[in-house]
Order: structure tokens, then C-alpha cells, then sequence
């Protein structure tokens, strides 16, 4: 702490300094002035907690630099020393906020008391003003510090063991102001919100204004105020937002009445999905677990679109019983039929015999394998190939987000089967392939065509396709493109104006030798003469 003694005798200064025990007021800095006008330099140019001043010094009075100071707006402490003891010096001292008045002629104990009363102003001051500081700092920052404490610890960024927590607790909130944990306890009850966004009704708005309005409609309903510093967003991505709300242990016992209101308003007003779970208070360093354990309840729920889960909270885990497989031999011979709505409905009709508990998250993955086996299987055996034929974004969407839920599952199942029964349909009219097939080279014949273009065209395996072709046209493939690019030059060999390469080019030839071989292989005599022989006999 530092002290500015301001005094025009020079002698009253060196006694001063020598006779208090400055150590034991904790006062380690002390500065001197010999008037107000030394003093002003110096409080101009440093900081001073405290100030023992003369109150009659030439060139200006104690008094009077007291007033300069607080027209600056400096709350410094100061005790004044005079010679006299007029009660308009005391009184005008009062006035300006001075911290004591003490005579000259007191005992040193005296000055001493007084200069400890100045220096517990300086330390309530600084008390003071850390925390208008914590509580500014508090009240713009609270939301951000709230929130950042639940992720660590739902994330085990704070390792989950009670004295770790309290202790970062009160490193971050607790002193904040006298903030303190949910309800002042050491419980809480996690809440996991699931919400299923991009509903038609609302579609437009930009995703971070959709995320904030359901982040407030949940805050608004679980804690009667927007913006909650408790609940805090894990996912917002791919039309799918996900909160944990760390809930006050007092409130838990009324909280299925909430969550079943605000089930009602997702669905009603807003025409989104929620899926609320909970199970019960826990410990802090519990928190971490128990929203695992809600995330996990929610990845295994496929059937419910919405609602409120309550997961019991001490029951012993059971091994499910294992559904019963599907007859896949019965969805091979439907699809071989090219009976796709028979195929879809033995699905509809599997998933609906079995028990609610037995539709997971782990057989909707086992089904999508082996169904998919199952269409893979009869493409094979039709020289369809798959890749080609599930290559469009929306196949790989749906593909993407079958396991999502039971209604995923099945309209990846209708788009698949219709895909493939169209696909097995299409190859097994022959003539219909060999038609796109051709049609296809007539007109593009000036580009580049390869196998595997027109394999991809008709879903067929490349090699298979070629085989096809032959058989039913009698006819190799590369044969008959060269024959339609052979017709097509000697309409452009007929206009004269045509320069020889610009035909080779135009007819799908990268050089004209080249061209010229495959030429007169086909005709027995080259481009040139073909055309003279063409034009001299128009002349």
C-alpha cells in the first residue's frame, strides 16, 4: 500500500516517517511532497491508496487539494494534520469525504489509529470494487460461465470426482457474486432434449435462428425465463438439435408435467419432433454418465417420433430377447417376380409382429446388411450393377439415415425395392437396352464412348452389356459404334467446304489417321478419294 505525506515542514515529515511503525500498517511505499503542488505532480503520475496531509501549507490548503482530488474523481483516503482544532476545518474536512482529522500535538498511538481506519477504507474500497468488477463481469458473462461448467462436465473436461467439481465450481461461479449451484445443492437431474427440425412449416429460416427459437421455447417452458444459463446445446446439424438441461433437484418432482406440455407445443404449434428423456437426480460427478446413458436411450429409440422417456434409474440391466430373423428367401422370390409392393409390405408386416422392445437401433442395422445383401444378390444375378444403380443423392440419403428410425428404415425399403424391381424389369426386355443403348450412340457418336458409359446407362455390368449386344444384334459393340461414326463422316465427306480433320473430329476420331485406318477398313478406299469420287461424280 502506498502512503503520500504532504507536509511544508520538513522536520514534521523525518519524525513522521521515523516514528510509525509503517510495516505494521501494512503501508510498504511512502511517498513525500513538501505542497499541494508537489502532491498534485505526484498523485498525477501514480497511484496513492492513502494521503496524511497539512491542512495550512503556502500555496495551497490541504483542504483545497482535497477538493481537486475528488473533482477528479479520486476516492483516496486522506487524514489531515493541523495545529488547530476549529470545528470549520473538521467540518469542511467531513465534507469532502475526509477519512480522519487529527492534531499535531496528538500522541503517536492516535495518528496511529487513525492512519489504521484510513488504511481499512482502502481495503473495504478494494473489496468493494472487485466486486462491482465480479459482478459486471458476472452479469455479462454468466450464460457463457453457466454453460462452459455443464459441457466440461458432461464432456469430463472437469474429471467427474466431487472434490475436482466443487472446486472448479468455486473457481468459476461460486465467487462470482455468491452464484451458486442448482438449488445450492450438490444433485442435479440431466435432461436430454432431442428436437427433429426443418419441418415445411418454418422452412426458410436460417438454421441459427431456428436453433435459437427452439432453444428459448425450451428454456421459456422448463425454466419460465429465455436464454436459460442450464441448458446447453451438444448437436445443432443435419435438421437435428440436441440439449442437455441440468435441472434444479427442487424442480424435479414437477418436471413430467412440463416436459408432456412441451411435448404438446412442438407438436402442435411448431410441427417439430421432441423426444425428452430423464431418469432422476445425481450427484455432480454422476452428470457425465447419466446423460450417456440418456444419449445411448435415445440412439436405441427408433420407433417413438416423440414423447417423454423416463428411464428407470436403479433397475438392473435386462438382456433383451433376439427378434426373431425375416424370411429373406420370401423377399428374393418376390423381387425376382418383380412383385416390388408384396416385397415392401413382408417388411411392414415383420417389423409389426415384433414386441416395441425389440425394434433397436442394432436390428435396424443387422436388417439394413441383410436386405441389402438380398437386393445385391438378384442385381448380380442379372448383371445389374448395383453402384450404378444406387449412385443418385437421394438413394444415399435415405441409405445414410435408415437406421435413424423405423419410418427411415422403411422408406429406404420402398425406395431400394422399387429401384430394383424397375432395374430387373428394364434388363429383362432385351430389346428395350439394345434400343437405349443405340440411340444413345446415334447421338452422342462425336463424343467420347466407352463400355462403361453405356454400362452405367442401363445399369448393366460393362462386360455383360457387350455380350448382350453381340447376341442379340449380331454385332460386336465397338463395331457399331465405328459403323455409325463411318455413316456419319460420309454425310460431312459430301460437303466439300469440311476440311478432312474437322470430319475426323466431328465424328468422334482423335486423329485423322486413325480415322482414316478405320475408314478404308470400312469402305476399301480413303477418306480423300472417297470424296472425290464423290464429288467428281455430282460434277
Amino acid at each position: 500500500m502506498t502512503i503520500l505525506i504532504i507536509d511544508d515542514d520538513s522536520s514534521m515529515i523525518e519524525m513522521l516517517l521515523k516514528t510509525i511503525n509503517w510495516d505494521k500498517l501494512e503501508i510498504d511505499t511512502r511517498l513525500t511532497a513538501s505542497s499541494a503542488a508537489a502532491a498534485r505532480q505526484i498523485i498525477q503520475s501514480r497511484p496513492v491508496d492513502l494521503m496524511l496531509c497539512d491542512i495550512e501549507m503556502p500555496g495551497g490548503s490541504g483542504m483545497e487539494l482535497l477538493g481537486w482530488m475528488r473533482e477528479k474523481g479520486l476516492e483516496t483516503p486522506s487524514i489531515f494534520l493541523t495545529n488547530h482544532t476549529r470545528f470549520d476545518y473538521a467540518q469542511t474536512a467531513i465534507k469532502l469525504g475526509a477519512a480522519d482529522f487529527v492534531s499535531k500535538m496528538s500522541p503517536p498511538a492516535e495518528l496511529e489509529d487513525a492512519l489504521r481506519r484510513g488504511v481499512n477504507i482502502v481495503k473495504t474500497q478494494r473489496i468493494q470494487k472487485r466486486y462491482v468488477d465480479y459482478g459486471r463481469y458476472w452479469e455479462e458473462n454468466s450464460g457463457l460461465l453457466w454453460r462452459q461448467f455443464w459441457l466440461d462436465l458432461i464432456h469430463e473436461v472437469i474429471p467427474p470426482e466431487r472434490e475436482t467439481i466443487c472446486r472448479a465450481a468455486s473457481e468459476r461461479l461460486l465467487k462470482w457474486y455468491g452464484a451458486q449451484l442448482p438449488g445450492g445443492s450438490l444433485r442435479t437431474m440431466p435432461v436430454l432434449c432431442t428436437v427433429q427440425l426443418g419441418q415445411e412449416t418454418i422452412t426458410g429460416w436460417p438454421a441459427q435462428e431456428l436453433d435459437y427459437c427452439v432453444y428459448n421455447v425450451v428454456s421459456e417452458i422448463l425454466y419460465g425465463t429465455t436464454n436459460s444459463d442450464h441448458i446447453i446445446a451438444l448437436e445443432s446439424q443435419s435438421g437435428r438439435a440436441v440439449y442437455a438441461v441440468m435441472l434444479d433437484e427442487k424442480d424435479a418432482p414437477g418436471f413430467e408435467k412440463k416436459a408432456r406440455e412441451l411435448v404438446d407445443l412442438f407438436r402442435q404449434v411448431l410441427l417439430f419432433r421432441i423426444n425428452i428423456y430423464y431418469s432422476g437426480t445425481v450427484y455432480l460427478e454422476e452428470v457425465s454418465k447419466s446423460v450417456r446413458q440418456l444419449q445411448q436411450a435415445d440412439r436405441s429409440n427408433v420407433t417413438e417420433l416423440s414423447g417423454v422417456h423416463i428411464l428407470p434409474s436403479t433397475a438392473a440391466p435386462q438382456i433383451p430377447q433376439k427378434p426373431q430373423r425375416m424370411d429373406f428367401d420370401r423377399i428374393s422370390g418376390f423381387l425376382a417376380a418383380g412383385q416390388s409392393f408384396q416385397a415392401v409390405s413382408a417388411v411392414k408386416e415383420y417389423f409389426s409382429s415384433l414386441p416395441r422392445s425389440q425394434i433397436t437401433l442394432d436390428l435396424l442395422q443387422e436388417f439394413q446388411y441383410d436386405y441389402t445383401q438380398v437386393l445385391y444378390s438378384v442385381l448380380t444375378e442379372r448383371h445389374i450393377e448395383a453402384h450404378l444403380l444406387f449412385a443418385q443423392p437421394a438413394a444415399k440419403n435415405l441409405s445414410r439415415h435408415a437406421t435413424g428410425s423405423l419410418i427411415d428404415m422403411l422408406k429406404w425399403v420402398s425406395h431400394s425395392t422399387n429401384a430394383v424391381v424397375a432395374a430387373l424389369s428394364e434388363s429383362s426386355r432385351s430389346n428395350t437396352i439394345i434400343g437405349t443403348v443405340k440411340k444413345y450412340i446415334d447421338e452422342n457418336y462425336g463424343s467420347h464412348i466407352s463400355k462403361a458409359d453405356l454400362g452405367a446407362l442401363v445399369f448393366l455390368n460393362p462386360d455383360y452389356l457387350a455380350k448382350l449386344f453381340k447376341k442379340e444384334t449380331g454385332t460386336a459393340l465397338s463395331d457399331y459404334i465405328s459403323q455409325v461414326r463411318i455413316e456419319k463422316a460420309k454425310i460431312l465427306l459430301a460437303d466439300g467446304s469440311v476440311p478432312l480433320t474437322d470430319v475426323a473430329l466431328r465424328t468422334g476420331f482423335d486423329y485423322y489417321s486413325y480415322f482414316s485406318t478405320i475408314f478404308k477398313k470400312a469402305t476399301g478406299i480413303s477418306p480423300s478419294d472417297y470424296r472425290r469420287q464423290l464429288l467428281g461424280s455430282d460434277d
